[in-house]
């Protein structure tokens, strides 16, 4: 699973997205994919004509905060909670029992939670390091299986630093929020005199 965060202040194109549309769209793909499977025509097909066909997305959606959190969350239960439908019927014919979990996704949707504006993390990026930062960050690796997981939290849960927010409690988090707001807020006192 992708989940892509946009700024819609940044993207106003996003306002005009018919999701409805773009659902269709990929349903039709879908569908063209199975004929092409059924008739026997996909195995002949160049590999560039059979990526055209083969879905890769199965749905496009808006959601607000705290049902991504959600998402993101409870796919680190011990037992398997599909985010709908189509995910609980795939993976019961799958025979899957559990998600990936999505630590990542849940610890950067929890951060930018805690910028109260685009301004705040805006300025937020640009005293960041993003070569050092990405050698800090990568401890979490496609594919591990659960224990591993739990095992890499534990070896850095003691050693956070302020660019890696990903074990900060909510309380945490709520208080950087609050201080990156009056942070804000004295730049712009200072901007307007």
């Amino acid at each position: 699973m992708y989940n892509f965060v946009v700024a819609v202040e940044d993207n106003p194109w996003l306002a005009k997205l018919d999701i409805d549309k773009v659902n269709k769209s990929l349903a039709e793909r879908r569908t063209r994919h199975s004929e092409a499977v059924e008739s026997g025509k996909f195995w002949n097909m160049a590999k560039e004509e059979r990526e055209q066909v083969s879905p890769e997305v199965r749905q496009v959606a808006w959601q607000d905060m705290r049902s991504a959190v959600k998402d993101a969350f409870t796919s680190m239960n011990a037992e398997l909670t599909p985010v709908n439908a189509f995910q609980a019927e795939e993976f019961r014919s799958l025979n899957i029992t559990r998600r990936d979990p999505m630590f990542v996704t849940l610890a950067l949707l929890l951060e930018l939670e805690s910028f109260p504006t685009m301004r705040s993390l805006e300025d937020h990026s640009k005293e960041l390091d993003q070569d050092s930062l990405l050698k800090k960050a990568q401890w979490l690796w496609p594919g591990m299986p659960p224990k591993e997981v739990e095992d890499a939290i534990a070896r850095i849960r003691d050693v956070k630093q302020p660019s890696n927010r990903a074990f900060d409690s909510a309380e945490d988090l709520h208080q950087l929020r609050a201080k990156r707001l009056k942070t804000q807020e004295m730049s712009a006192q200072t901007d307007n005199k």
